[in-house]
């Protein structure tokens, strides 16, 4: 059996990428639609404007390593226990949508990002 190299390589990424994105837009989208059609509680609306505005800026260093953890994500995971997958599925994507639109390198990124958080959370 041969390795895959270079070009077959990046081929083979680019298709996977293009597939978790489809699936994971697909997903935010079905999330967004069931949260809307089941109605917006406020305890979530206030969740997520805290999350989105003030949360998502403050990173958790992790003792006597160069890692980190957002805050935000565990803001995201309180969401999944009081108001189900599907609202923390639409505030996952959001949150990752507002930290892309951060990033300097939010250009190949902007519809990935959001879909992989989606996804990761349904």
């Amino acid at each position: 059996m041969t390795p895959i190299r270079g070009e077959q390589r990046n081929t083979i990424v680019n298709v996977v990428a293009m597939a978790v994105t489809i699936v994971g837009l697909f997903v935010f989208v079905y999330s967004g639609w069931s949260l809307v059609t089941g109605g917006f509680p406020l305890e979530y609306v206030l969740l997520s404007l805290v999350t989105l505005v003030i949360i998502s800026r403050i990173d958790i260093g992790i003792h006597k390593t160069d890692n980190s953890l957002s805050l935000a994500d565990t803001f995201v995971f309180i969401a999944v226990v009081l108001h189900g997958v599907p609202a923390a599925a639409v505030l996952a994507g959001t949150l990752a949508c507002v930290l892309a639109l951060q990033s300097k390198k939010s250009g190949k990124q902007f519809f990935f990002k959001p879909a992989l958080m989606s996804l990761s959370i349904f």
